[in-house]
């Protein structure tokens, strides 16, 4: 599902590793998914910023020790307030990621 999505929108070419729900045990809450995404591309953890639009992901990205900013395209900020950053759009992401870093 995930790969025919990206293929759809025509960004599958922009990503260099995808772990969906099939390739971990345990899914968001825990931390498996972004913790496998990270040691696939052999970074830290700590070195991670996940972009989400939902509770359980964010708390997924924050147990698995990595930063999120969140995007309120499915849901209001009050229900993404646990995010270090929450943006109204993704247009709004690349100016949250260089006020991180």
């Amino acid at each position: 599902w995930v790969i025919e999505t990206l293929e759809n929108f025509g960004v599958l070419d922009q990503f260099e590793i995808i772990v969906a729900a099939e390739d971990v045990f345990y899914t968001k809450p825990s931390p498996e998914p972004f913790l496998k995404a990270a040691q696939l591309l052999d970074v830290d953890p700590e070195e991670c910023v996940v972009i989400e639009n939902a509770p359980l992901g964010i708390r997924s990205a924050q147990n698995a020790g990595m930063r999120c900013i969140a995007v309120s395209t499915t849901l209001p900020p009050s229900f993404l307030k646990e995010a270090d950053v929450v943006t109204d759009n993704l247009n709004e992401v690349l100016d949250a990621l260089k006020k991180m870093y």
